[in-house]
């Protein structure tokens, strides 16, 4: 009994030293600089000449009906930070990268879609319109069947909906990388990324740590941020 009582106070005197790594939630540092998609939407600009500015409005209305979102919750949660206009294969896309935010989580994307027909393309949808004509909203809508444009591609082909989360089951980016390495035995991961899984509707956080350098061996750890859910798998690392 007595050596209980030793240790206990040993644990509250020196606490740093006592205390489980895995419940060291200030060690993690949620560093946007770190996330793998960040550089596009860093270093992007917003076009803002007439038509970049029609197609981000149309963008967004589509992207609200497609996943039946809110117009509040898209202008919460979603940020575009980079826009613009290619040609490609015969027509004009145009390119956004937004950023996405739920709670602490950030996921950085980008998206396309086809606004104007400019030639005969294997590659291209049947015209609807003739060459070089801009098209409207609806006319973007008809083509979306052709799997041209992310948004419907996931929605037509996964069935997927954007999740209208606004908390995760986390209350910090150190406290799910703390819980992440105690399910996987490890005192420390490595992030890699944070993504939405259209097949399972939820945040997971992804992580590649090398934890036998002799060795090379790795460790490949996701944690569904929704519902803690875990999936770990060891095997030797890739080496480039």
């Amino acid at each position: 009994m007595k050596q209980v009582v030793i240790i206990c106070l040993l644990c509250t005197l020196f606490s740093v030293s006592c205390k489980s790594s895995f419940g060291d939630d200030e060690k993690y540092v949620y560093n946007e600089e770190e996330v793998w998609a960040a550089g596009p939407c860093k270093n992007a600009s917003i076009c803002t000449d007439e038509i970049c500015l029609l197609y981000q409005q149309v963008w967004k209305e589509l992207f609200i009906e497609g996943h039946g979102l809110s117009e509040d919750y898209f202008d919460n949660h979603i940020e575009i930070c980079g826009t613009s206009m290619e040609i490609r294969c015969g027509t004009t896309e145009f390119i956004i990268h937004y950023k996405m935010k739920v709670d602490w989580a950030i996921m950085y994307d980008r998206d396309w879609m086809r606004v104007r027909i400019d030639s005969v393309s294997p590659y291209a949808p049947p015209l609807l319109v003739p060459p070089y004509t801009y098209l409207t909203k609806d006319e973007i809508k008809k083509i979306q069947i052709y799997k041209i444009w992310l948004i419907y591609f996931m929605i037509e082909e996964y069935g997927f909906k954007l999740p209208a989360y606004e908390k995760l089951k986390f209350d910090s980016y150190g406290s799910a990388m703390n819980y992440l390495a105690k399910k996987a035995n490890v005192s420390r991961l490595k992030f890699n990324r944070i993504t939405i899984d259209p097949h399972r509707n939820a945040w997971i956080l992804y992580t590649i740590t090398e934890y036998d350098q002799e060795s090379h061996k790795c460790i490949w750890a996701e944690l569904n941020l929704n519902t803690g859910e875990t999936v770990i798998e060891k095997g030797s690392c890739l080496i480039d």
